[in-house]
């Protein structure tokens, strides 16, 4: 299931985001275009954004936009 937070966001964003809702729970702070928790297991803290960038060095990838 989609959490509402990401519900309109590109799918790339979207997926990358619902992997981290469904590890570590709904953020602690939440906007259109970002979603914050903190001090998720080990990290002080992971973002994830609705923007994302491709580019092509070092190789082909997408960037996810912090």
């Amino acid at each position: 299931m989609t959490s509402q937070y990401v519900e309109g966001w590109p799918q790339l964003s979207r997926e990358a985001a619902q992997l981290v809702i469904d590890r570590y729970g709904e953020p602690d702070e939440a906007t259109e275009t970002q979603l914050v928790w903190h001090q998720p297991g080990p990290w002080k803290r992971v973002v994830a954004t609705r923007v994302f960038f491709d580019h092509d060095f070092p190789a082909p990838q997408i960037r996810w936009n912090p």
